[in-house]
């Protein structure tokens, strides 16, 4: 079986429960059709599939045909390192920036930790945004969006009908067809294009009125609240740039 252990350190890196179930066994059985997969973990077919192509995005897996058949390894474990370490670098980043930023305006930074306090963030996100207004989301979240607002989601979804607020995503392509079988295609006011992979960011930015919220997908989730009209506009001009580009 797979250790129950390694699974938990997995998902507080960002894993979602079946990506480190399947990585796991792809670590122990080496490079393998889904078969053994399947059989290792208990998913159901589709799932290890699903799965399986979600850590291909990530560039954790590789897959290659042998004898017509899809086999699969993981990579360089060092990606995983790597991957937090760019995480590292893009917060480094942002804070170099807020900081020049809070020299010229008056910037109020808010952070919110944990399940309560992402949920928190979100919702009063929900009730500041003026009626009829936007929020412009890149780089959807998914399962890790979902995990974290709970049954918040349908608070959220609630007031944002109620407001007639359009969420207009902007995800990537390995999210597709996760997309078209959750409930994200069938939540209110939801409009969504597609990236590619290539630009896929770790983490998740909300842009709406004079503020921006970014996500952070830890263990446990997290959401710096920044409240500048500069900020938001730099973010806004971003999206429209990206908007233009992705695919429906």
């Amino acid at each position: 079986m797979v250790n129950n252990e390694l699974e938990i350190q997995l998902n507080k890196l960002g894993f979602s429960e079946n990506e480190s179930r399947v990585y796991l066994a792809l670590l122990e059985e080496g490079f393998s059709p889904v078969g053994p997969i399947i059989k290792k973990t208990g998913l159901h077919r589709n799932i290890v599939y699903e799965t399986l192509d979600k850590l291909v995005a990530k560039r954790l897996v590789s897959e290659a045909e042998q004898k017509k058949i899809k086999h699969f390894k993981v990579l360089d474990l060092n990606k995983i390192i790597k991957e937090k370490e760019s995480q590292l670098d893009l917060a480094k980043n942002l804070v170099t920036t807020l900081a020049a930023i809070k020299k010229s305006e008056n910037v109020e930074i808010t952070v919110y930790e944990g399940e309560d306090g992402f949920q928190t963030a979100l919702i009063n996100a929900v009730n500041y945004i003026q009626d009829g207004h936007s929020n412009l989301v890149l780089g959807a979240g998914g399962e890790n969006f979902y995990k974290a607002m709970g049954d918040a989601i349908k608070i959220y979804d609630r007031a944002r009908l109620k407001k007639n607020v359009i969420s207009r995503m902007i995800a990537y392509e390995y999210q597709r067809t996760e997309h078209q079988k959750s409930k994200t295609i069938n939540r209110p006011l939801v409009e969504i294009k597609y990236l590619s992979d290539q630009l896929n960011n770790p983490s998740g930015t909300v842009v709406f009125d004079d503020k921006v919220l970014l996500q952070i997908y830890s263990a446990p989730p997290a959401v710096v609240e920044i409240k500048s009209r500069e900020v938001s506009k730099s973010y806004r001009n971003y999206f429209g740039l990206l908007w233009k580009m992705a695919k429906k």
